[in-house]
């Protein structure tokens, strides 16, 4: 027979490709409730653009509110608080049976945790790995490197990384946790159809907004996450 009808297996490229993996969202709804109280409309009554800049900051409180929920969620069982809204990625990650679990005790530095964390990450994601830290324990590593005879540290707060790896801090991370994973692999799902309802309450004399969207937090490729949190 010719070559050309030969079976043929795939080429490199086109295995990478083959490994390449998805995963299932359930969405769950969440909603942001605000208002704006009669005195305030009345004392912006001269400000034709001030509804519009407050639900501008409701909305910007929204996205911020999402994120947050990303790193302090902790269940989606509406048990009265904002962490039971839904299950973040750290809490994802501490469920999960294929994430790396690292601890640490009171005693250790900052410096020796990361470095824990760094020599947890699965050598195939490390290349592509970020630090997810809060700012105050980058300032802390940095006050325990500027005492290793380099003030700099101490002055300019020059660290962003750590073995090659480097950090992304944000103080939506609580303090005293680390998650060192691809950027890409925390995946917020988010329904486009997001519904914004307004009235006015005239029991309450309010103007007010209900923000209801449906999302969902999912680690891609759970194997790639390593966290490390307080023994």
């Amino acid at each position: 027979a010719s070559d050309v009808y030969k079976r043929q297996g795939p080429n490199e490229d086109q295995r990478k490709k083959l490994g390449l993996v998805g995963c299932k969202l359930d969405a769950k709804s969440v909603q942001l409730f605000a208002r704006i109280l009669q005195d305030a409309l009345e004392e912006n009554k001269h400000n034709p653009s001030f509804e519009s800049e407050t639900f501008e900051v409701f909305s910007k409180a929204f996205g911020n509110d999402l994120a947050l929920l990303g790193f302090v969620g902790k269940s989606d069982t509406y048990a009265n608080s904002f962490e039971t809204l839904h299950k973040g990625w750290l809490q994802i990650a501490k469920d999960s049976s294929e994430a790396t679990k690292v601890t640490y005790t009171e005693s250790q530095s900052v410096s020796d945790r990361l470095k824990a964390l760094v020599k947890s990450i699965p050598a195939d994601a490390k290349a592509n790995s970020v630090i997810l830290i809060n700012p105050n324990d980058v300032s802390t590593y940095n006050e325990e490197l500027s005492k290793l005879n380099s003030p700099t540290h101490l002055i300019e707060a020059g660290a962003k990384k750590i073995l090659g790896v480097p950090f992304l801090e944000s103080p939506l991370i609580p303090e005293g946790e680390y998650l060192a994973t691809p950027l890409k692999n925390l995946l917020l799902g988010i329904v486009l159809d997001i519904r914004r309802n307004r009235w006015y309450d005239a029991e309450e004399r309010a103007l007010k907004y209900v923000f209801d969207v449906f999302v969902d937090y999912e680690i891609a490729i759970k194997k790639w996450v390593s966290i490390m949190t307080k023994a």
